[in-house]
């Protein structure tokens, strides 16, 4: 043994050793176990004496690295001062003080010449294109973290709207394939609509009529609307009607003819619409009628003087002067209409009936001087 690791100019020295690309049980290439001094020595002189011998490789050299790289690769040997000639290989060593010594050596292949870039395989050119992807990647990070300007922070300015003109509640309506004809309602000097109410389009309104918060009348679809005086729409109720105008020509069922004119909706004088009361036209109501809480008319002719009590309805009929519809009665039929009985001289709400409406005439007068009073106060601190 010792004359073979003469012969293939291995350094004296023990050591075990594995090669990177294989198996631990599978690597150990080859165990050198140091001899005595002496040996050593002499080992040394055959060396001297025989240089080409070393220099070369002899057939038994070449049939040793056979045997011992079957195993799946080639195994690489190191010694102490030894320096790595190829691959990555772990050693343990024996010192010569005594003790065990591991050692890990990679080595990194010489990369082809650029002369020959022609002749790269595609390996060549794969690891080419990868090193310089991470060549690059890496620059540009540290250019991007230490030299690069910083962007100046995005100040966002909000786009400001313009202010629309301010809309009010009494308004004309609006511009619709039904209805072109853009008008505002006609109003008596003496009107007082609520600031939270809403009047809008063709609405024609008498002389001390009051307009209760949250009460709407609105004639842009069924148009006109006109109410008399002294009458009173209360809070919350509404008046409106269905469209009175179909591809430019009036639709003769939504209107209602007084006195030769044409409405949607015509409501009488000293007449009170109570609180959540709806009117939907075609309607005509005359004069004195009170419409009670939550009542509802539809398309119907309502009598002078009648009395409709709280929660009735009264739909597709004409109802005579002078009548009591009960408090949640449903009036649908003319038979049902002309049954209605009249009003009683001991009628319980007779009187309730004909104070409501010289209470609202009054609640107008008294709401529209505190406004006038209000607007002439803020002109004088202006």
């Amino acid at each position: 043994m010792r004359e073979r690791t003469q012969k293939l100019g291995f350094p004296p020295v023990a050591g075990v050793i594995f090669s990177a690309d294989q198996q631990p049980e599978r690597t150990l290439a080859r165990v050198i176990m140091a001899e005595e001094t002496k040996d050593q020595t002499e080992g040394s002189e055959v060396a001297d004496e025989t240089p080409a011998e070393s220099e070369a490789p002899t057939a038994d050299a070449a049939a040793l690295d056979t045997e011992e790289g079957s195993s799946g690769g080639e195994a690489t040997v190191i010694g102490l001062g030894e320096p790595v000639t190829s691959g990555a290989s772990l050693a343990l060593n024996r010192r010569a003080e005594g003790g065990l010594s591991f050692s890990f050596a990679f080595d990194i292949p010489a990369g082809p010449k650029v002369r020959s870039f022609p002749k790269w395989t595609h390996r060549q050119l794969f690891d080419a294109a990868l090193v310089a992807g991470i060549v690059l990647l890496a620059a540009y990070l540290i250019y991007d973290s230490f030299f690069a300007a910083q962007p100046a922070p995005v100040v966002v300015i909000p786009v400001m709207e313009e202010v629309a003109e301010v809309i009010t509640n009494v308004r004309p309506n609006v511009d619709t394939s039904f209805n072109r004809n853009v008008t505002e309602p006609l109003l008596a000097d003496d009107v007082y609509i609520d600031p939270e109410a809403l009047v809008i389009g063709s609405v024609v309104l008498g002389s001390d009529v009051f307009v209760g918060p949250g009460a709407t009348i609105r004639a842009d679809e069924g148009t006109p609307i006109f109410i008399g005086k002294q009458t009173n729409v209360q809070d919350g109720a509404v008046i409106h009607a269905l469209l009175t105008f179909r591809r430019g020509k009036i639709v003769e069922d939504h209107i209602l003819m007084v006195d030769g004119q044409m409405f949607a909706v015509h409501i009488g004088e000293k007449v009170t619409i109570s609180h959540g009361a709806q009117i939907h036209g075609p309607v005509m109501i005359g004069d004195e009628t009170h419409v009670g809480i939550n009542a509802i008319v539809f398309d119907a002719k309502v009598g002078m003087g009648v009395v409709i009590e709280p929660g009735a309805i009264v739909m597709n009929v004409i109802v005579p002067d002078l009548v009591v519809v009960p408090a949640g009665a449903v009036i649908t039929t003319q038979e049902a209409a002309d049954a209605l009985m009249a009003i009683p001289d001991d009628y319980r709400y007779g009187e309730l009936v004909k104070r409501d409406v010289e209470v609202n005439k009054k609640l107008g007068e008294a709401y529209g001087k505190a406004e006038s009073s209000m607007e002439m106060s803020s002109g004088d601190d202006e």
